[in-house]
């Protein structure tokens, strides 16, 4: 057999010689036939805009027959139309081409039409075949049929076909769903299936007909239509299903309309909607219902609002990068989210701003509104900031060299009932690093931030503007040491940082709404100010002292730790008695990560006194590997009144993954209090993927009693029939990777 440049060149060689003698004039001298020849492909490549080209190991012209022959691996390309068999037969005088398979008859649009054997037009646009398949969207779908015919380069109509997605092969015989109908209709051009006297079947067993049925072909991306349903069994509502229907609205926009009719409760209707412009864009979902929930009052309207936007500013105006956006999050009431598993979240916040986030500059202007759901606690005694800001401007240091910031910000908190709060903050601050002789990387910084308050409605404070300014300076020292041995690395870095600032700034007459919760650990170590907001500055001289380690060995040997604590050389009374920072010299904290191989991780954080006593304590271990996957948690923190945490706090949570093969996976996960000795979540699930479908059947036990949202277990089923698989679910194939 020869090369396809060979067999390329010799077939249109063939070609040319055996149309000549077929289409020049008797008696002709072979330079006329030539001539002729090209004039007669001329006006066929003017008539029909596309130029075609045959490939194959023989070809043989019968010219008494009229007929072209030819075998072996043979290829005949027609504009964006292939067609490949193992030989054809074109009738130069009928135009007819008669094929012997294997055939596979490929069109521009992704869809091929394969057969036994098959009978076309000369452009390839018309024809019958038996035994005929069409493969769509480049393998998504397969129809298969007794039947096939080819009508104007565009319809496919198959009988007595069957449709599916599933792959197909001597280990998996019967797809897990099909269409089967007994005349089906493809169309390239708009890309649908039709089906009619329609049987759908699961695992080969009928169970549902149809008269008629029309579905989008796998390649297209986006159709109205429906979609697969999620079927609910809850301890609170009852039997439920959740039935969406997707409808596009132009190539920018779409939404999801969702029926979620209960057994105890009414039904529900789900909204979501989303639209994208060029400057940004932005998603809304919520859900509403007419619902009796059992507290005697009779059914009312209920129901939720989410969303989020975010669009790029015009540049002539404002700075390159301004942004404008939104955070909707908003319900009837505060147990409606948790009964019908649309959130867990015990606060909704709702935000709007206008925002620009450069390397090193920042401004932030924001209206937030904080929705609680908590039980007795009211909104009204919530503060809201109406509105918030923060900016920080850069620059370089002309004169000490290093860098220059310059801050501000502010607040406007307002209660529906109780305190009021006004804050306005102007800030500077420089910053310079350098490294040394002998490698000490040494660092220098100061700042001063000035703190106008002005409070009201609140007789524990003076109703007077409060001026509070903060200076201090500070320096810090690292020594990194280096050390290679074989295979292994080490790295140990002791560091150095002291801070010089003023005891006590009289914060008597500044109320705290942001800082009341300080966690200290390893993360926060040398902050020159560990109070996460602006109504509590860190104050007085403090040594920072801390060492870091890192170990990284072979065969997926790592290690890393870091530790130290604070020495106050001055008295410090703001934080609270638990935050291991209101003695001289603070609680140690210290972390600690280990990989002893790439599948297996333990790791450790925690916060200890002088005394041994564990103020803070995070465990996990991590265990994970081509079959699935291992994570357990510890957590405990002691208690701080101060921080609103009146007892210890105690809990461990196991998550795991186990795949028992391509297509089957189990997991589970639960969270228990061990200091209440219950459980606080419990899920399981129990998961069959496969390239064409998925079912998933879940059971989850939420143990949070409230009024109107019950401890509650509900168990659900979520089908999904994919019409086109891509390459993470062709994995999964029971047929194996394709």
């Amino acid at each position: 057999m020869t090369s396809s440049a060979t067999r390329s060149t010799a077939a249109r060689a063939a070609l040319s010689v055996a149309l000549a003698a077929a289409l020049a004039p008797a008696g002709a001298p072979a330079q006329d036939r030539e001539a002729s020849l090209d004039e007669m492909i001329g006006v066929a490549a003017t008539d029909r805009d596309t130029p075609a080209a045959l490939v194959a190991d023989i070809v043989r012209y019968d010219e008494n027959a009229g007929t072209l022959t030819a075998d072996g691996d043979v290829v005949v390309y027609y504009g964006e139309r292939t067609l490949r068999a193992a030989s054809i037969t074109y009738n130069t005088r009928t135009g007819a081409i008669a094929a012997k398979g294997p055939i596979a008859l490929q069109d521009g649009s992704g869809t091929t039409l394969l057969a036994d054997a098959a009978s076309l037009d000369d452009d390839l646009r018309d024809g019958v075949a038996s035994g005929a398949r069409a493969v769509l969207a480049d393998g998504a779908g397969l129809l298969a049929a007794v039947q096939g015919t080819r009508i104007d380069g565009r319809y496919t109509a198959l009988s007595r076909a069957v449709y599916s997605s599933c792959t197909v092969c001597a280990a998996s015989p019967t797809p897990l769903w099909a269409i089967r109908a007994e005349q089906v209709v493809h169309d390239a051009e708009t890309r649908d299936i039709y089906y009619r006297d329609v049987v759908f079947e699961a695992l080969g067993v009928p169970v549902a007909w149809l008269p008629s049925f029309r579905h989008p072909d796998p390649g297209v991306e986006r159709r109205s239509g429906v979609l697969a349903p999620t079927f609910l069994q809850s301890s609170s509502y009852g039997l439920a299903i959740k039935l969406p229907y997707f409808v596009t609205l132009g190539p920018n926009a779409d939404a999801t309309l969702t029926a979620f009719p209960t057994e105890n409760d009414g039904g529900i209707l789900e909204v979501e909607h989303r639209r994208r412009y060029a400057s940004g864009g932005f998603d809304l979902n919520g859900s509403f219902g007419y619902l009796d929930i059992g507290e005697g009052e009779g059914p009312e309207m209920r129901g939720h609002l989410f969303g989020s936007g975010r669009f790029d500013l015009p540049h002539d105006a404002l700075p390159s990068g301004t942004v404008a956006g939104f955070e909707l999050a908003t319900t009837t009431d505060d147990d409606y989210l948790r009964r019908y598993d649309f959130s867990d979240e015990d606060r909704l916040t709702s935000e709007a701003y206008v925002a620009n986030w450069g390397d090193e500059d920042y401004f932030h202007l924001a209206a937030v509104y904080v929705d609680s759901l908590r039980v007795n606690e009211r909104d009204s005694a919530i503060p809201q900031p109406l509105p918030e800001f923060d900016a920080r401007l850069a620059a370089d240091d002309p004169f000490l060299g290093g860098a220059l910031g310059f801050t501000a910000s502010g607040v406007a908190l307002r209660r529906g009932e109780g305190r009021d709060v006004n804050r306005l903050s102007l800030g500077a601050d420089w910053n310079r690093e350098t490294i040394v002789e002998g490698g000490v990387a040494l660092r220098g910084f100061a700042s001063i931030r000035g703190d106008l308050y002005q409070t009201s409605d609140d007789p524990d404070f003076d109703s007077d503007p409060t001026l509070r300014v903060a200076p201090l300076v500070g320096a810090e020292a690292r020594l990194p040491f280096i050390s290679f041995t074989g295979d292994v690395t080490q790295i140990i870095e002791p560091v150095a940082q002291i801070v010089l600032a003023p005891q006590n700034f009289g914060d008597d007459n500044i109320p705290n709404e942001d800082s009341l919760l300080v966690e200290f650990d390893e993360t926060n170590l040398f902050e020159i100010d560990r109070f996460p907001g602006h109504d509590r500055v860190e104050s007085g001289a403090r040594l920072n002292l801390g060492v870091n380690y890192a170990l990284v060995g072979p065969a997926g040997l790592d290690f890393e730790a870091r530790a130290g604590r604070v020495i106050r050389l001055t008295e410090e009374t703001s934080f609270s008695a638990g935050s291991g920072l209101d003695q001289t010299r603070s609680d140690w904290v210290a972390a600690w990560s280990v990989g002893l191989a790439d599948w297996l991780r333990f790791s450790n954080r925690f916060r200890i006194g002088d005394d041994l006593e564990i103020a803070r304590n995070e465990a996990s271990a991590m265990i994970s590997g081509d079959r699935g996957a291992i994570r357990a948690s510890y957590v405990f923190l002691a208690e701080d009144d101060t921080a609103g945490a009146l007892d210890d706090r105690s809990e461990v949570s196991l998550a795991a993954t186990l795949r028992l093969d391509p297509q089957w996976e189990v997991s589970g996960f639960m969270r228990r209090d061990i200091v209440e000795e219950n459980f606080v979540e419990t899920a399981a699930q129990v998961a069959y993927r496969t390239e064409c479908a998925a079912f998933e059947f879940y059971a989850k036990r939420d143990f949070t009693d409230t009024q109107n949202a019950p401890a509650e277990t509900t168990f659900g089923l979520r089908v999904r029939l994919y019409g086109a698989a891509d390459g993470a679910r062709r994995r999964s194939a029971v047929c194996g990777r394709p």
